[in-house]
């Protein structure tokens, strides 16, 4: 969900083309201008000042078109990007990072392993497994990589080379390896054993 803009070409606070997001407006009409203490932290802001002692406007219950002046309260950036459950709502699945932020999650299954984990929404491309001992890199068994192919794998890796149709480059990409890791394997540089 997105702000609400509107247009109040007069309002002190509105940008050079006249808009303003509906929830400084309400706000600022309920406290008016000067400084004002932060909700959380009692830091003092100012409406029009620019980074930390800048007045933004946060939503208690997180809704973002939810601006009723109850909603609405001063907050300083800081404040307002690390309350607690800005923007999550209850029983929504969220990452907490090691300086406390919460970072709205989805919840996705390991394409290795199988198992549930979370990930953000900047890692959905990525995120497809649940640690990096799941992520494929192509080594064999008892080497130093992290994902580990199957003798299985190996076999056909060296059937599908040996008739001539695929090349190396097509078998990386359709195995997720490097292509310096088939020609390793078929070279019997790794995978000797079988």
């Amino acid at each position: 969900m997105r702000y609400i803009r509107v247009p109040a070409h007069s309002h002190p606070l509105a940008n050079q083309d006249g808009w303003i997001f509906e929830h400084r407006v309400i706000l600022y009409e309920v406290i008016g201008p000067g400084a004002h203490p932060c909700h959380w932290c009692n830091r003092s802001l100012e409406w029009g000042e620019k980074g930390g002692k800048r007045l933004c406007v946060d939503h208690l219950d997180g809704n973002p078109r939810n601006n009723l002046a109850s909603n609405l309260v001063p907050s300083c950036r800081n404040c307002n990007g690390q309350r607690t459950g800005h923007g999550i709502r209850e029983g929504e699945p969220f990452r907490q990072r090691p300086n406390g932020n919460r970072e709205r999650a989805v919840e996705r299954i390991c394409q290795r392993c199988g198992r549930d984990f979370l990930t953000t929404h900047k890692d959905l491309e990525r995120g497809k497994y649940c640690s990096r001992q799941c992520i494929p890199t192509g080594r064999k068994p008892g080497g130093l990589g992290l994902r580990i192919l199957t003798e299985e794998q190996v076999l056909a890796i060296r059937t599908e080379y040996a008739t001539g149709q695929i090349s190396q480059a097509k078998l990386a990409i359709q195995y997720s390896v490097a292509q310096m890791t088939i020609s390793k394997l078929l070279r019997r540089v790794t995978w000797s054993h079988i």
